[in-house]
């Protein structure tokens, strides 16, 4: 059975879109087994090619002469030559027009699809491996497993889970935005040129970082000149969450931490740290039927307050008024005063 490369024919859609730009005759691309699967001519996709299911089996650019074209199942005249990545021929290019004038420039063609080839593979395997550890970090934030197996896992990627004790958590003002696996690795780098921290998209528009601990001013001024650039790079604004250092195996909770501190951070304060807050804290874990209740219990208060003055005001003028109601509102008044000031403590 002959090696397969991709399932999907968009690698060499976009091989073909790419070199229709840098030479005139017409391009196509064949599976191994001879059928075209891209081509510069939609007509053509999907029929067979003899002359390609023969440079196939024996390695080698072939020239399709009149005579050939003749001969073979759609062949058109031109060169067709095997695309060879570690000595293993995965598809065939084939460029249509005089043989004469094609052929001085194929060899080149070749070398150039091999490679665009070989780069896409090694993007596509890098992605692959971006999202298995993607996976891994979300059982291990959440724990889906015990620490013994996550530990485990950990080796798989040469990560030791005792060693990550804080969690940052980032955001973009673009939420569409969906970093590649190539940006995840500047950032990474940007933040530590050894790449010891971990990074992980977490979203859209958000990413996760996982470090060892360091100390609060350090990250200040770290995180500082680390949001300058990422916004300088990826030209959006962004802002951070940090969480709390915690013991080894509770992740999840200065993750959690740091998702809280992210919906504080804004363009005037792009970086909070969970620890630095307090009331915006607990206005963040109120319900937001509990704030409408508090609201209104403080407004009622005012109001109670400014009639019993009001009220009291005019009672020392008018000696009319019962001493007892009098003496009613000034205790309603006292009340009033006391509970507003509870409210500023």
């Amino acid at each position: 059975m002959k090696p397969k490369l991709v399932d999907s024919g968009n690698i060499y859609a976009t091989l073909v879109k790419e070199l229709d730009k840098l030479i005139a005759g017409e391009v196509i691309v064949t599976d191994e087994n001879g059928i075209i699967v891209a081509s510069t001519d939609p007509c053509r996709i999907g029929t067979f090619h003899e002359g390609a299911q023969l440079a196939m089996e024996q390695k080698c650019k072939m020239t399709m002469t009149k005579e050939l074209s003749e001969q073979l199942e759609g062949v058109r005249k031109g060169v067709v030559l095997p695309i060879i990545i570690n000595d293993k021929a995965f598809a065939v290019l084939g460029i249509t027009g005089d043989p004469q004038v094609v052929a001085p420039y194929a060899m080149l063609v070749q070398k150039v699809a091999e490679l665009f080839i070989q780069d896409t593979i090694h993007r596509l395997d890098q992605e692959k491996q971006a999202r298995d550890l993607e996976f891994f970090v979300v059982d291990w934030v959440n724990q889906s497993n015990d620490l013994q197996t996550l530990a485990e896992r950990g080796k798989f990627f040469n990560i030791n889970i005792d060693t990550f004790q804080q969690a940052i958590m980032f955001q973009a003002s673009d939420p569409t935005m969906n970093l590649s696996y190539r940006q995840l690795a500047t950032l990474r780098t940007l933040w530590d040129q050894k790449g010891d921290a971990i990074f992980v998209r977490w979203g859209q528009g958000k990413w996760l970082l996982l470090d060892k601990p360091s100390p609060t001013h350090m990250l200040r001024q770290r995180l500082k000149q680390f949001l300058s650039d990422v916004a300088q790079l990826l030209q959006v604004e962004v802002f951070a969450g940090v969480g709390q250092t915690i013991g080894s195996g509770q992740l999840r909770i200065s993750c959690e931490q740091a998702s809280r501190a992210l919906h504080i951070a804004s363009s005037e304060n792009p970086f909070v740290f969970e620890e630095d807050l307090r009331l915006d804290m607990l206005l963040l874990e109120l319900d937001e039927s509990v704030k409408k209740n508090l609201c209104n219990e403080r407004l009622q208060l005012c109001r109670m307050k400014y009639f019993c003055w009001r009220l009291c005001s005019i009672g020392l003028k008018m000696t009319c008024l019962p001493v007892k109601l009098l003496q009613a509102c000034m205790c309603i008044k006292t009340r009033c005063t006391t509970a507003s000031s509870g409210w500023r403590n």
